[in-house]
């Protein structure tokens, strides 16, 4: 299901910059995104959740197109600056194409290209997503296109959408994607023509680009798994392990469910519990190693050891140094 995938908490940027836009920075709506901003990652029934609130709330049932239509390059981090540095619009979905985790994952986005068009689908392979976060989605990267490529005008040729539009609304999407807009249909797509995407962006910058690529590729390489079981699975232990209770029973217990629940979920991404506890603890380990106010026995203490000499041990195992020595060669 799509709701056992993540959205990047960058997605919630989106709609704090359109509640300034409309003068509502200090708007309860505001205070709400800025809590939910605090978690890495969150759920798509989350998201799905916050786009229907604020829709409501701000009483505009078409909240995704508005949002999307003020999403500019400064609001899509690392991605929206491949897209401006791109040789042509065709490289700038290419990026697209590869980087979308760092926003989103789920069901991931494909093409198509015929003689004139090339076509982005996103096939419903773990469910429908809702009208709101589709709209938005498509809208942004429309938007985003507009800015790189200007003075060059640039739209869309064809939009499908899953779910139904709000009524009497379906001119205010064509009039922003400027082309003919479908609604409950198999699949969310949108296509383009193929002449307009070979125009040079007038920021590229084939230098830059590389590097943004490079850092956008260990950006991507640090992301969790897809989905939300593995992001709560690490949660549940960091705090067993601050409690002293690393096994695999009580987190199990943490997590509302059996041990052997929690080892079939594992073996069915190919993983250990006890190789997923130590991936934890080295991962830890150096944050709290960059704390210069926490002791070696208190960071033994947060990594669940109840003595620190065991901890010394495993970690001189991990990286071949005394955690001392590793905190002076790093950070003194």
């Amino acid at each position: 299901m799509l709701n056992n995938y993540f959205i990047s908490r960058d997605a919630i940027g989106f709609l704090q910059h359109y509640l300034e836009v409309c003068g509502k920075a200090e708007s309860a709506q505001k205070k709400l995104l800025n809590q939910i901003t605090q978690r890495q990652y969150m759920s798509y029934e989350l998201w799905w959740q916050t786009l229907e609130d604020l829709a409501v709330a701000l009483d505009e049932p078409c909240l995704g197109l508005e949002v999307g239509k003020q999403v500019t390059v400064a609001q899509c981090g690392i991605l929206g600056y491949l897209f401006r540095t791109s040789r042509d619009a065709l490289e700038a979905l290419h990026c697209f194409k590869r980087f979308e985790r760092l926003i989103y994952a789920g069901s991931h986005v494909r093409t198509e290209m015929t003689e004139d068009t090339l076509t982005l689908m996103w096939d419903p392979d773990y469910g429908y997503s809702s009208q709101l976060s589709d709209e938005l989605l498509l809208a942004a990267m429309v938007n985003v296109m507009r800015e790189i490529m200007a003075p060059h005008h640039f739209h869309a040729t064809n939009i499908q959408f899953t779910q139904a539009l709000p009524a009497n609304s379906v001119q205010r999407y064509a009039d922003f994607f400027q082309c003919d807009v479908q609604q409950t249909q198999s699949c969310l797509r949108i296509s383009f023509p193929l002449l307009q995407l070979e125009k040079s962006i007038p920021q590229g910058d084939a230098q830059l680009h590389l590097l943004l690529d490079q850092q956008a590729q260990a950006q991507l390489s640090r992301l969790p798994a897809d989905d939300t079981f593995l992001e709560g699975l690490r949660e549940t232990m960091l705090r067993a392990l601050h409690e002293g209770r690393p096994e695999a029973d009580f987190v199990a217990r943490q997590l509302g469910m059996s041990a052997r629940s929690l080892h079939r979920h594992l073996k069915q991404r190919g993983m250990l519990y006890r190789d997923t506890l130590r991936n934890l603890r080295q991962d830890m380990a150096q944050v709290y190693l960059r704390d210069d106010k926490l002791t070696l026995a208190e960071v033994a203490l947060l990594l669940g050891y109840a003595e620190q000499s065991v901890f010394n041990r495993a970690f001189k195992y991990w990286f071949d140094v005394s955690p001392a020595q590793w905190r002076k060669q790093n950070y003194h």
